[in-house]
């Protein structure tokens, strides 16, 4: 057996059985303080080592099990998925409803999902905003030659809604490889501010950037050399309005 501390919990796994065990965190939380100031203001903040190393490669494992089964195809923009080859050149999967449960690696991504969930909360109770426990999410990989033009994730009004919830806070996990170097490989996460000056974040392995899914510009510039490897979600919360009828 190895063991993998993952914040607050156990990462068992022997040969091909993995086992998502719990225990009780040291630190308590699984986010920052200074993380949720940030994203309660509408800014953009990144946890280091939010995945533990071993995770990510078992993570990565699975993304390209689930490619070797054919589960990638061409990722569209926004909640709804349209297609625009202008805007972005991207492929995802779905980690969750896999045609195959014995495709890669579920049980790793069971363990992740425990440790955003807890992010979650953690926001939740924070923000005093209602954050869903269903949301969406999807591996994404950008080719050589990838991008994901100037958006925001999510442009609705809460007073006029056409569904019944909305993206609300945005997250990446990135699962690119240890030596991603961005000058030679490119894909870094562009934010901009209403001045149009922007900032560069890489795409570093493990760790988890979280930012205001309707305040903040974005776009990933161009990959070079060889696949970006993520997993993008959004917690959704509730709109109000929104009439069933």
């Amino acid at each position: 057996f190895f063991f993998i501390y993952c914040g607050d919990m156990l990462y068992r796994k022997q040969e091909i059985l993995v086992i998502v065990l719990y225990a009780v965190s040291i630190h308590g939380s699984v986010l920052s303080v200074q993380t949720l100031k940030t994203v309660a203001s509408g800014g953009v903040a990144r946890e280091i080592d939010f995945a533990p190393t071993m995770l990510v490669e078992d993570l990565r494992a699975d993304v390209a099990a689930l490619r070797n089964a054919d589960a990638f195809q061409t990722a569209g923009c926004g909640q709804f998925g349209r297609q625009d080859n202008q805007l972005r050149v991207a492929e995802y999967a779905d980690p969750i409803d896999r045609s195959r449960k014995d495709i890669g690696d579920p049980l790793a991504f069971q363990c992740l999902m425990e440790r955003l969930d807890m992010a979650r909360l953690e926001l939740e109770e924070f923000t005093q905003k209602t954050l869903l426990e269903q949301y969406e999410l999807h591996y994404v990989q950008y080719p050589p030659g990838g991008k994901f033009a100037r958006h925001v994730d999510d442009f609705m009004d809460d007073l006029t809604p056409k569904q019944p919830s909305r993206r609300c806070v945005s997250w990446i996990l990135y699962l690119t490889e240890n030596d991603w170097n961005s000058d030679q490989d490119g894909g870094l996460l562009r934010i901009f501010d209403k001045n149009d000056h922007f900032i560069d974040i890489a795409p570093q392995s493990g760790s988890l950037v979280l930012f205001d899914s309707l305040a903040v510009e974005h776009e990933v510039t161009a990959v070079i050399r060889r696949h970006r490897t993520c997993l993008v979600g959004w917690f959704h919360t509730p709109c109000p309005n929104y009439s069933y009828y």
